[in-house]
């Protein structure tokens, strides 16, 4: 095992244990620690101080790109693959579901009726994927041979 200190891009340091940052004690990004909390109207969403960026919709924002739970994968803002998760020990994943914006999929006429997954591309993969084995289990193969 490799031994070290992580910095994300914004100079913290990752510590797995003792992680006081951005959780229900304390919900102040980094940035707002380091500089302070802004003004009534001006409260931060994400950890940049420009504002939130624009992600594809049923992803997580993770600040230095957005996680894809369908791919399983890390895209920086211009879709460019930054790193895919391992396998399903990963607790990246669940650690984005836990403190990352998440952009929803819109409904496109407004309608909340309408949110039944029939148009949700994403939940067609998963229905297709999931009711048929062999192309789960080709899908399967593909990533693996993606990541070798």
């Amino acid at each position: 095992m490799i031994e070290g200190k992580y910095y994300f891009y914004d100079d913290l340091e990752y510590k797995k244990d003792d992680w006081d940052y951005c959780t229900l004690k304390n919900r102040q990004f980094y940035t707002e620690i380091k500089k302070g909390l802004r003004p009534d109207g001006l409260t931060l969403l994400t950890n940049d101080i420009n504002g939130k960026r624009d992600i594809p919709q049923g992803t997580y924002d993770v600040g230095d790109g957005y996680y894809d739970p369908v791919k399983r994968a890390i895209f920086d803002y211009d879709g460019t693959v930054k790193r895919e998760l391992e396998d399903e020990q990963d607790e990246t994943e669940e650690w984005i579901k836990e403190r990352c914006r998440y952009d929803p999929h819109k409904v496109e006429d407004g309608d909340p009726s309408q949110m039944n997954g029939e148009t949700d591309k994403i939940v067609k993969q998963m229905i297709e994927l999931n009711s048929d084995v062999e192309k789960m289990k080709e899908y399967q193969d593909q990533k693996k041979k993606e990541m070798a």
